[in-house]
C-alpha cells in the first residue's frame, strides 16, 4: 500500500530556495534565447489526453480530480467523512505531462522557430513507488518546448543538452545524458512504440545518482510533427516540436546528494 506522506514534497526555507534557484537557472537559459513564458494550468481536458493518445499509452499515471455532489453536502457535514458514492467528476484530469496544456493554446496558429517555457505542477500516480525523495504524485517541472523547422528544433535540443550538462558540471553533480524510453502501459502496440522510440533516439534522460540509485532528473523528448499535426500548427508538415522537462524536486535531491559545496553554488547562483 502507498505511503501517502511520501507522495509529495514539503520543503522548508532552504530547500524551497534551492528549488527556486534551480528553476531560475533553467528559465534564464531559455529566456535569454527569446523564450516566451506561458502559464499552463494543472487541469487538462480529457479530450486533449485522448487526442494525444495518453489513455492508451499511460493510463496507470492518470489522476482524476473529484468533487462532492450537491446532494451529499449535509451527509459529509454530519459524518465528517467522504466515500466514493458521494463523488462526481468532469472530463478533466490533473496534467500528467508538463507540455500537454501548451499545444491546445497553439492550435491553428502560425508558430515558427519559437521557444515556450513554463513551470508546471505535474501529477503521476505510481502505485507503491512513492519514496518522498525523487518519486512523487505531485511534482514540479520547468518545461521548455521548441517549435519550428526540423533543423531549428534539432539544433536547439543539441544546444540544450550541452547547456544542461555544463550546468550539472558547474554545480558538481555527476550527470550523463543517455538514450531512454517512456514507461508505456504494457500492450503489444505500446511495446512497438517503446521500440520505435529507442531505435529512433526520440528520448534522452539526464541521469544522476541519488542515495546510490540512478535517477532521471529530466528528459529531452523529440515529437517530430506528432503534436503540431494533432493541433494544426504544423504548416503542411514543416513545423516540428520537442521538449525538455527538468524535474525540480529531483534536481534538489541530486544537488543535496552532491554535498554542501554544490548546494552553496546553486544558492549563490555561481552558475554561468
Amino acid at each position: 500500500m502507498d505511503n501517502m506522506s511520501k507522495a509529495y514534497a514539503e520543503f522548508e526555507e532552504k530547500d524551497a530556495l534551492l528549488m527556486k534557484k534551480l528553476d531560475e537557472i533553467f528559465r534564464n537559459e531559455v529566456v535569454k534565447r527569446g523564450a516566451l513564458e506561458y502559464f499552463v494550468p494543472s487541469l487538462v481536458k480529457g479530450e486533449v489526453l485522448g487526442k494525444c493518445g495518453y489513455f492508451n499509452s499511460f493510463p496507470q499515471h492518470l489522476t482524476v480530480p473529484t468533487f462532492i455532489k450537491k446532494d451529499y453536502y449535509e451527509q459529509v457535514v454530519e459524518h465528517k467523512k467522504i466515500d466514493g458514492s458521494q463523488l462526481g467528476f468532469h472530463d478533466l484530469f490533473l496534467t500528467p505531462s508538463a507540455c500537454l496544456g501548451l499545444y491546445p493554446m497553439l492550435e491553428g496558429k502560425k508558430v515558427d522557430n519559437e521557444i515556450f517555457t513554463m513551470n508546471v505542477n505535474v501529477f503521476r500516480y505510481e502505485e507503491g513507488r512513492f519514496d518522498g525523495i525523487v518519486r512523487f504524485w505531485d511534482f514540479n517541472v520547468r518545461e521548455v518546448v521548441f517549435v519550428g523547422s526540423e533543423e531549428y528544433v534539432n539544433a536547439m535540443m543539441s544546444e540544450f543538452k550541452e547547456i544542461t550538462q555544463k550546468i550539472a558540471n558547474d554545480i558538481g553533480i555527476p550527470m550523463s545524458i543517455t538514450k531512454a524510453n517512456d514507461f508505456f502501459y504494457p500492450t503489444l502496440v505500446n511495446k512497438m512504440k517503446k521500440r520505435f522510440q529507442r531505435t529512433n533516439a526520440l528520448k534522452f534522460e539526464m541521469t544522476s545518482s541519488v542515495d546510490g540509485k540512478e535517477v532521471a532528473l529530466g528528459s529531452f523528448n523529440y515529437h517530430n510533427n506528432h503534436f503540431s499535426s494533432l493541433f494544426h500548427f504544423d504548416q503542411e508538415g514543416k513545423v516540428k516540436s520537442a521538449c525538455i522537462g527538468y524535474g525540480l524536486q529531483r534536481w534538489v535531491a541530486a544537488v543535496e546528494n552532491a554535498g554542501e559545496k554544490a548546494i552553496n553554488k546553486v544558492l549563490e547562483c555561481e552558475i554561468k
